[in-house]
């Protein structure tokens, strides 16, 4: 589906936004799992632990994402210098989450970034 530059990018920021929800949701199982979870229910809180990281990553490294990476960077010079950082930080995150880059160099969590750089964009 072709989208514009702005289109892509406000489409990405929801995309972006949905995966580090189900990120939050996984640290609140975790939390909830070291303070309070009664210990005979490890095993399970694991399998939803595990099943909410692979959501989480599985949406943010789809091939949707790269190519709304691709549409959105074709705003080039009418977006401002904010814009083109968070699209960078996307790139360098889904690159540590597919292997492809230490993940000692990269802040993987990159919604501040985005909504910084397009405020409202996914509202």
């Amino acid at each position: 589906m072709s989208r514009t530059p702005d289109e892509a990018y406000a489409e990405l920021i929801r995309r972006v936004k949905a995966s580090s929800l189900l990120s939050s949701c996984g640290s609140l199982l975790h939390w909830d799992h070291q303070t309070y979870m009664p210990p005979k229910g490890a095993a399970h809180r694991a399998d939803q632990l595990a099943l909410l990281a692979g959501l989480a990553h599985d949406q943010f490294v789809a091939p949707e994402v790269g190519d709304l990476l691709s549409q959105a960077e074709q705003g080039g010079g009418t977006r401002e210098s904010g814009a083109a950082t968070a699209l960078l930080a996307v790139q360098n995150a889904m690159q540590v989450l597919r292997g492809e880059r230490c993940p000692h160099v990269v802040n993987t969590d990159v919604l501040p970034l985005l909504e910084r750089a397009a405020p409202g964009a996914a509202t």
